[in-house]
């Protein structure tokens, strides 16, 4: 079964101005997340970079609202990492999501060890994964948002945006 995918959005000049040249956001709520078998994580794929060469120079992650399920405290982890579908923390390692637990400190930005991340010959699925408490399940969570942006350099326009993220690309 293929990975779920998460919708890739452009920002807009005021965004980009406002956080110093992000030009791509990925938004995941806890809506998303429909994995009902215990101590299972996620693997979301956001998008495959069109060509090699292309550069993302930074990711940051931020927490809009700490994960949660309201009726059970012991629910206390949530980790969450990006990377790509050959190392799923080389742009942001393991960070704590959940509000019951310790949260991470945020955002988090650039937290791997390949960044700057050059697209490869053949390039690789960018995926978020999201681990929840052992002997718990993604789907009960009933609170949080997180989003993650990237400072992308390369042929990222919206028209050739299109086929990369299998039209999916919201907003262009």
């Amino acid at each position: 079964m293929a990975n779920p995918k998460l919708a890739m959005f452009p920002q807009t000049i005021q965004e980009m101005t406002g956080q110093t040249g992000y030009n791509f956001r990925a938004d995941l709520y806890y809506s998303d997340l429909k994995e009902t078998t215990v101590s299972t994580a996620t693997t979301f794929d956001i998008f495959t970079p069109p060509r090699a060469g292309d550069r993302i120079e930074a990711v940051v992650l931020d927490l809009i609202q700490s994960f949660q399920n309201t009726a059970d405290t012991a629910f206390n982890t949530t980790g969450v990492t990006v990377g790509d579908s050959g190392d799923v923390d080389n742009l942001i390692v393991s960070i704590e999501c959940n509000k019951n637990g310790t949260l991470g400190t945020f955002p988090a930005e650039s937290t791997g060890d390949a960044l700057p991340y050059a697209v490869p010959t053949t390039p690789l699925i960018i995926q978020l994964v999201i681990t929840p408490t052992s002997g718990k399940a993604l789907a009960n969570l009933n609170r949080g948002h997180l989003s993650v942006r990237f400072k992308i350099l390369g042929e990222f326009e919206p028209g050739f945006l299109l086929g990369a993220f299998g039209g999916e690309l919201v907003g262009a």
